[in-house]
């Protein structure tokens, strides 16, 4: 969340409230014509319960939305938890 501050700084964006993930935050802006222009920003940090990276997060929903897929994923996921039993 620190950089995304520091990037807010620098672009002048103002926001209602501490930047939180998975919550909308209404902000403030001014545009090239010095203009003030308001917009929500929704901050989406995946994933957002549990562990893992965001391929973990895109295969577990594949695998949610489809039965062939997710058998697939199972099998995939068995070959790399069995593929190295000395965990070189």
């Amino acid at each position: 969340m620190e950089k995304v501050r520091r990037l807010f700084q620098k672009e002048q964006i103002d926001c209602a409230g501490d930047l939180c993930n998975n919550q909308w935050m209404t902000c403030e802006m001014e545009n090239n014509m010095g203009e003030s222009v308001c917009f929500l920003l929704l901050l989406m940090v995946l994933p957002l319960e549990g562990n893992g990276a965001m391929e973990t997060f895109l295969l577990n929903a594949i695998a949610q939305k489809d039965a062939y897929d997710k058998e697939l994923i199972e099998k995939g996921n068995d070959f790399v938890d069995h593929a190295d039993p000395e965990k070189r």
